[in-house]
């Protein structure tokens, strides 16, 4: 008797797929990302400009707002937004280890449908995720 198998899984597998293959261009990161986790309230705003403002609150501590300038390039094969002078204020909650001090931040682009996120870490989840709903999908 032959074995059927049910087709959903595949045609959603083939969606993600074609939806991971649409081209990202510089407009389509433009907008306001918010951080996937954490307490404090984490924010960045891509400005079309090439700019971005940085904003962290972890109350009861007043906001830090930093800025600096963006590239969309290609990094490992995956398009990146590459923030220049990135200042990873929550750091301490994820990594307590790590420094926190400017850098070059490499944030490879994931887009799942019409949304996009910035992957800060792969492994936790952990990502700057579109919130003004823009559709990306072109």
């Amino acid at each position: 008797m032959p074995m059927h198998f049910p087709r959903v899984p595949t045609l959603l597998t083939a969606c993600s797929l074609l939806a991971a293959c649409v081209p990202v261009h510089a407009d389509d990161v433009v907008g306001r990302y918010r951080l996937n986790q954490g307490h404090a309230t984490d924010v960045v705003e891509v400005r079309a400009n090439g700019t971005y403002i940085h904003r962290y609150t972890a109350p009861p501590r007043p906001a830090v707002v930093d800025s600096g300038r963006w590239t969309l390039e290609q990094v490992n094969d995956r398009p990146a937004v590459v923030f220049d002078g990135f200042v990873h204020h929550s750091r301490s909650e994820f990594f307590p280890w790590a420094p926190i001090e400017p850098s070059i931040f490499p944030a490879p682009v994931e887009r799942t449908g019409s949304t996009l996120k910035l992957t800060v870490d792969d492994d936790i989840n952990l990502a700057y995720v579109k919130q003004d709903g823009t559709d990306t999908s072109r």
